[in-house]
This record gives C-alpha cells, structure tokens and sequence, in this order.
C-alpha cells in the first residue's frame, strides 16, 4: 500500500474552522488530538508511518511498504527496545543494526566493520549473554531460544571471560550444545580467564576443567566451516591438547588460523598436540600463534619439523624462552624455502650467539617482510653487524629491534634502511 500525502476538500473542511483560519495567520486544527502544533503539522503520511512505528511490536509490517523512502522513515524511528527475535525476523537492513548497535552499546566502537550491521550486533549480543551466564544458570532450553534467533547470524564466537561454577569441578558452560547450533560459525575465539571474581576466589577458581575441555573438543568437531581458532586460558594441561588436536583436525579442512595464547602448555604440552596430527593435518593453516607458552628449545624443534611441511606465513613465538637453539631450529628452515613472510621472536631469551645464523638469513632472506626480536639481549656487536649488512635485505619493511641493546646509531641506521625498503613497496 502506498500512504497518502494529500486529504481530499471535505476532510480538511472536517477538520479545520475556515472562517477562524481567515480571521488569524495560524490555523487551528478541530481534530480530536488538541496536543498537534498547529505551526507544525505532519502530513497525513507521515502520521501512519509514526503509527505503524508505534504499533510495530504488535503489526510489524516492514516489506509490505513498497516506498523506499517510507520505509526508511520508518527504519529511523521504529523502537529498539523491541525484542530481538522480532526486529530479527522482519528487518535485516544495515541502517537500522547500526543504530540499534550504538543505542545499546553507545560507549563502544567496533575497531572493524567488513560485515553487515545484523551479525556485529548479533556477535556482540550473544557473546554479553554467554560471558555472563553462570554454570548454574544454564538451561538448554532456553539457549535454544537465543540461538534460534542469533545463530543464523553468528560467523564469530568471542567471549573475554567466562563465568565459572565456584566449586571443586570448576566447570563452565558446556560448549558443545551452543557450538553444534551455530551453522554459519567460522571465529571461534574464547577465554577461559575470570576478569573480577570478588569475594569468591579460591586457587584455580577459574582454571579450565576436563568437563569443559572434552565439552568444547566435541563442539569443535560440529564446526564444519570453521577457519580460525583461538584460546585463552592458564592452564592446557596435555591431554587437554590432544582432545582440542583432534576436534580441529577432525571438524574442518579448512583453518588458516590457530592461536594459543598464555596457555602455559610447555613442551609437554606442544609435543602431544603435534603427535595427535599427521602429514595432511591441518593443509591451509596460514598463521600460527604460540605466544607465552614456557616452550623451550626441545619443544621448538619439533615444531619446527612440521612447520617445514606447511604453507604457514605468519609465526609468532613471542614470550617463550626458546633461547639460540630454537631461534636457530626457525630460521634453519626458513633458510630452507619456508613462505613465512611473518616471524615475531620477540622476548624469546635470543642473545648474540645467534649471529651467524640471522646474519645469513638476512643476507639471503628473499620472503620474510615483518621480523620482531624485540626485548633480546642482542648486544652492541651484533647490532654493528645488522647495521653493516641489513642495506642487502631490501625485502624486510618491519625489523623490530627495540630493547636489545644495541646502540643508537645501530637502531638508526636500520631503521632508515627499513624505511626506504617500506617506501619503494608503494611504487
């Protein structure tokens, strides 16, 4: 239907006192509602879409408007404060989850936008549900309902925090049943960590139980679309690793990103996640994220045997005392051809023992373009020789050396290098 804009003669003759409307400028309305301002008043449009706006909760008509420019109005002014499922069901357009978005949430700001309004919000939502959901409080039931009216807008799983049970099983939320719901999932990105716990601590209050690991493994394994994995927690003990192991390479063929990250796994923990996978394990994995592990060098050189065997472009090590010897187990197979454009070393307990080493991969690297071994001690001498050979790896656009003692002018001298190399990347 289209509204009218226009009232025929009789009507306006109804409600409006002609002879009064003679006698004064102003015109004053005869009409039941006393309240219009009779120096403004909305066109007979106008007036039912604000109805239909006022109403929308019990009619909610929306596709049924064939003007583009009503419905817009309408987007503009509809409520939302109207439960979800329903503007869910009837309205998908990005105007309208924009502005439902920053009325929910005004103080906070997504750092990327690159998919609809409906899913940011959508994300959002559920994840404020799942961070604040008590063990004690989970029904099946009632998740069922959330995600009847989130999960087909859910491509991003991310919790900041989790609330755990305060008792002996420190058991959270079961997974499984939420993630076997979640067709469109592809992010899944949790942390098991407790941001306040108040009066309730006790040690390991919020430790990651088996419960929630075999829990979380099984949901995993339903995740058929799934491309990037990453968890947050204290402590993975390694079975734990071998379960999380086989759910990804069992779920999906297609993870380009896994990431554990202040898991406290130790080589222990890395050694039973790499036995768990074999030669056609994990085949699009682009980037890897190991950082703050406790990992030394034992552990490090045996991932780097299965690094060797995979197109990954993107390691990061940071934080893990792997020392010279799983420094050099890296950059040996990076010298052997590997595609990581992307090595981060940074706080890894490197000294200048590994200069002949990162000497020949800087004289011969031809791939990597970003290189972090900040916060190592490197030494003056060692710097001396980055500054004299680094004009030769024109390829290196990022070399992080902050906080490893070399000097001033070293740093100066390599940073100017690495400017110029960034800058002819632009032509």
């Amino acid at each position: 239907m289209k509204f009218p804009n226009t009232v025929s003669r009789n009507t306006f003759k109804a409600y409006v006192n002609v002879k009064h409307s003679k006698e004064k400028s102003t015109i004053h309305l005869n009409a039941i509602n006393l309240d219009w301002d009779a120096n403004n008043i909305d066109s007979l449009r106008i007036m039912c879409i604000k109805s239909i706006a006022e109403h929308w909760q019990e009619y909610p008509i929306f596709s049924d408007i064939p003007n583009v420019e009503d419905r817009n109005y309408l987007l503009d002014i509809v409520d939302t404060q109207i439960p979800i499922g329903i503007l869910a069901s009837h309205i998908a357009e990005d105007v309208f989850w924009r502005r439902c978005f920053t009325d929910k949430w005004t103080n906070f700001h997504p750092s990327v936008v690159d998919k609809p309004w409906i899913t940011i919000f959508m994300e959002k939502y559920f994840s404020e549900i799942i961070e604040r959901l008590k063990p004690g409080q989970y029904n099946e039931e009632e998740m069922q309902n959330i995600l009847d009216v989130c999960a087909p807008h859910l491509v991003t799983l991310r919790t900041n925090e989790l609330q755990p049970a305060l008792d002996d099983e420190n058991n959270h939320i079961p997974f499984d049943f939420i993630l076997s719901n979640l067709p469109q999932l592809k992010y899944i990105d949790l942390t098991f960590d407790l941001k306040s716990i108040g009066q309730n601590f006790y040690l390991h209050c919020s430790s990651i139980s088996r419960n929630d690991i075999q829990s979380l493994a099984s949901g995993i394994k339903k995740c058929y679309e799934l491309v990037g994995f990453r968890i947050h927690c204290n402590k993975l003990e390694p079975y734990m690793l071998q379960l999380l192991a086989h759910a990804l390479d069992k779920g999906s063929t297609d993870i380009e990103n896994l990431t554990f990250s202040n898991c406290g796994c130790g080589d222990m923990g890395l050694v039973a996640f790499l036995d768990i996978l074999n030669h056609e394990s994990f085949p699009n994995l682009k980037c890897l994220v190991l950082t703050n592990n406790n990992f030394t060098q034992e552990g490090i050189i045996e991932l780097a045997e299965v690094i060797k065997t995979r197109n990954i472009q993107t390691l990061d090590l940071r934080m893990n005392p792997i020392g010279c010897d799983g420094a050099a187990a890296i950059f040996g197979i990076m010298l052997q051809g590997t595609p990581i454009q992307h090595l981060n070393l940074a706080g890894c307990s490197i000294t200048d023992e590994i200069e002949p080493l990162l000497i020949l991969f800087l004289e011969t690297n031809r791939i990597v373009r970003r290189l972090n071994l900040s916060s190592n001690n490197l030494g003056v001498d060692l710097g001396e020789r980055i500054a004299r050979t680094i004009d030769v790896a024109r390829q290196l656009q990022e070399f992080d050396l902050r906080n490893t003692n070399i000097s001033g002018n070293d740093k100066w001298i390599i940073d100017s290098v690495i400017l110029e190399n960034r800058d002819k990347c632009y032509y």
